[in-house]
């Protein structure tokens, strides 16, 4: 279970670590085309083959026991909130709060299903936050230009809008940055930080 922010930026490594190397279906299409291009008279070694098989099953085991291990820690941020950056299709990066509650895996990938329903991916994850990091985000958040999401009448996100919080609460669990207007905006709505230009 993450247990704090290098727990989690240590698990964000390793799983980039097995994604940047070769994969399963990487190591059996280079497997082939070497067999198929090797010179017959000089076929590959019984040895040579058998090692090569023997690294294959390893980088599979490996990558199977990532899997189950990332799965296991996303179970256990069920009902915790969480902060995580992705990146947007234009490249920006975007940070995300919510409260985990629920997991999917698909394709060897895990993802945290937040509440409103947003997803996202187990290795984006920044921090697992509990109730004194929340207050410390939202309290970072004070006097800064707040950008939050606007939707659309389809529920997308449309545009941004700025805002600057100058306080801040926790109401039910859930936690609110309150404007000078008196607006109460969920932590979920924020889509990011800067500072004010002025």
């Amino acid at each position: 279970m993450f247990n704090n922010v290098t727990e989690v930026s240590a698990s964000r490594e390793l799983g980039k670590s097995i994604q940047n190397n070769l994969g399963k279906d990487d190591f059996i299409k280079l497997l082939v085309t070497q067999l198929k291009y090797q010179d017959p008279l000089n076929p590959m070694e019984d040895r040579d083959f058998i090692a090569q098989t023997a690294q294959f099953s390893a980088l599979e085991q490996m990558q199977n026991l990532y899997s189950v291990n990332q799965l296991q820690q996303a179970t256990g941020l069920i009902g915790r909130h969480v902060k995580a950056e992705v990146y947007t299709t234009s490249g920006l990066p975007e940070t995300v709060y919510g409260q985990v509650m629920g997991i999917r895996s698909t394709n060897g990938q895990t993802y945290l299903v937040l509440d409103g329903g947003r997803e996202v991916k187990a290795d984006d994850l920044v921090a697992a936050l509990d109730e004194n990091g929340i207050r410390n985000e939202l309290e970072a958040m004070l006097g800064k230009a707040v950008y939050l999401r606007v939707y659309g009448t389809d529920g997308e996100v449309i545009d941004l809008r700025q805002v600057i919080p100058v306080d801040y609460q926790i109401h039910e669990g859930t936690p609110y940055l309150i404007t000078t207007s008196g607006e109460k905006i969920p932590l979920s709505e924020v889509w990011g930080v800067g500072d004010i230009s002025g």
